[in-house]
């Protein structure tokens, strides 16, 4: 399983567009969040391939050095077109929606009985009040919840960056 989502941290938890779209159709935000929070996927393999994926291939937009690849890079992409119309604006500013507030986090375990979903977000951002903190301070995480200081090594190595363009 891997996941997407987007928290919208500038937002009030009692944030509600008139309306709200994501790719044309109607959306709404999780539940239970402190920050306005839409979970684009749940599993990606999914929903890049639908039904044309296998078990087989667990890779994504990644090849094998014995792979031929088609191009520079093996172009496993999807986009989303996230519109949210504001009524009445009230306190809120363009800034508030600028790259600086949104935190594009995987979700790498699902929730279930025994505990909150497994996530990864850039670094500095906190987990959402869905996600899990068991695994903070284990292997080489060096997170801290005192100094607000999230999904960082012990070498300040981000677990997760935003690249807002094309690379190879």
């Amino acid at each position: 399983m891997l996941g997407a989502g987007i928290r919208f941290v500038n937002l009030p938890q009692d944030f509600r567009p008139s309306k709200f779209t994501v790719n044309g159709n109607e959306a709404s935000f999780e539940g239970k969040q402190k920050a306005p929070t839409y979970v684009l996927f749940n599993n990606a393999h999914d929903e890049l391939w639908g039904s044309k994926y296998t078990d087989q291939e667990k890779r994504i937009n990644t090849w094998a050095a014995d792979d031929t690849p088609q191009s520079p890079f093996k172009i496993d992409t999807k986009e989303y077109k996230i519109s949210i119309e504001i009524a009445t604006p009230n306190d809120l500013k363009a800034e508030d929606f600028n790259i600086n507030n949104l935190d594009i986090f995987a979700i790498t375990a699902p929730a279930n009985v025994k505990g909150a979903r497994t996530e990864v977000h850039i670094a500095g951002f906190s987990p959402t009040e869905l996600g899990n903190m068991q695994y903070f301070r284990s292997g080489n995480d060096d997170s801290s919840m005192a100094n607000n200081k999230y999904y960082l090594s012990k070498g300040n190595l981000a677990w997760a960056v935003v690249i807002p363009a094309e690379f190879a």
